[in-house]
């Protein structure tokens, strides 16, 4: 096979796949078009969209302007070859199709009646509402009769307002010129004025009387669906909170009537113990009828019928004996090593034990023995 063969052959193929990648792609998008609602379409395809203008000279000469992301081209017809045919053929021949591209007839600027309104710019959210309202108050025509559209005229004049410019065509005319090169209103997508700068571009979509807002209707749904729920979130968090309120109440309520009794219960047993406890008099001296009389004290502690004592004897491993013979006192042990003292010549002792029938406030403990010297 020749190189020249080989090359007509890969061309052949490298056509075919790119005729096949464009089917594809035309499919996708048209599965795209088909799935959003036809008004994001056309408004969106107005911007982004490939754009054909088509204009009438007094003439009767048919041209038009296809502007594409690559470019600009011009287009003519003969008064009598023109038609939604002609205009779909034409867009094959650049690898368009209808759907493809936004259609925009140019009127000529004696058939639209113009207004000048001056709009601030707080308001310019509200400008369709507005425009409304002026059709209805201000001018002669029914919604049902006319096109109309307002854009921005100049520099601003007056800080905070913008001067518009509203063009309105009523519906007859419009036909009227389209009827001129055999189209009809379905035949495009919007109507624009020939010859000016800042002309407008009225979509027929948005402005035809039986189109229903199904988006509209739903975003406004949802709207209020919203905002229900959002109330009842409120409420029922309200609910809860009073409730849960209620109850720490109700709560705090028993544990003050809980720690009432509780106080009123331990202060009494408390007075109780106190007035049946033997005094500091009385340990004082039943422990002086004890302790022997080589026996005396440096200490003496008396805690909630805990007694701690220290001092000096000579017969201090006997003492704990002592001590627990008492009818007062039991639980004695040591807490200390019995040590000499050589000053006092006699035994340091340090001895802990309780009033009888008071709760026991510490571990028994092991009895220390007198340390050897």
């Amino acid at each position: 096979m020749s190189a020249t063969a080989a090359e007509t052959i890969a061309g052949r193929q490298l056509e075919a796949l790119r005729a096949r990648t464009h089917v594809v792609a035309q499919w996708w998008l048209a599965e795209l078009r088909a799935t959003l609602p036809s008004r994001f379409v056309l408004r969106v395809g107005a911007v982004a969209r490939t754009g054909l203008t088509i204009t009438v000279s007094d003439k009767g000469e048919v041209t038009g302007r296809l502007i594409r992301p690559s470019g600009v081209d011009t287009l003519t017809w003969a008064a009598n070859e023109f038609g939604p045919g002609a205009i779909t053929d034409v867009l094959a021949d650049h690898q368009l199709r209808r759907e493809d591209v936004t259609l925009v007839f140019a009127c000529d600027a004696g058939q639209f009646l113009q207004r000048k309104m001056l709009i601030p710019k707080v308001a310019l959210a509200a400008l369709p509402a507005i425009l409304a309202q002026e059709i209805l108050h201000r001018t002669p025509f029914d919604p049902d009769q006319i096109w109309h559209a307002a854009v921005p005229q100049g520099a601003e004049t007056i800080v905070d307002v913008v001067t518009l410019q509203h063009w309105i065509i009523r519906r007859d005319r419009a036909t009227a010129e389209l009827a001129r090169c055999g189209l009809h209103v379905d035949d495009v997508d919007a109507l624009t004025v020939r010859d000016i700068e800042a002309a407008p571009t009225i979509l027929f979509h948005d402005l035809q009387p039986d189109e229903r807002p199904w988006a509209g209707r739903a975003l406004h749904v949802l709207a209020v669906a919203a905002v229900v729920v959002t109330l009842l979130g409120l409420v029922g968090i309200l609910v809860v909170e009073a409730v849960t309120a209620g109850r720490i109440d109700n709560t705090i309520a028993e544990l003050r009537k809980s720690d009432a009794t509780l106080l009123e219960g331990n202060g009494a047993a408390r007075l109780s113990a106190t007035k049946k406890s033997p005094g500091v008099v009385a340990i004082w001296g039943e422990l002086s009828r004890l302790l022997p009389d080589e026996t005396f004290l440096t200490e003496l502690r008396i805690t909630d019928g805990a007694i701690a004592v220290s001092g000096f004897s000579s017969n201090a491993p006997n003492l704990v004996r002592l001590i627990e013979r008492s009818p007062m006192f039991a639980a004695a042990h040591l807490t200390a090593a019995i040590t000499p003292d050589a000053n006092e010549r006699k035994d340091r002792f340090s001895l802990a034990f309780q009033l009888r029938g008071s709760p026991s406030r510490t571990s028994p403990t092991a009895r220390i023995a007198r340390s050897e010297q």
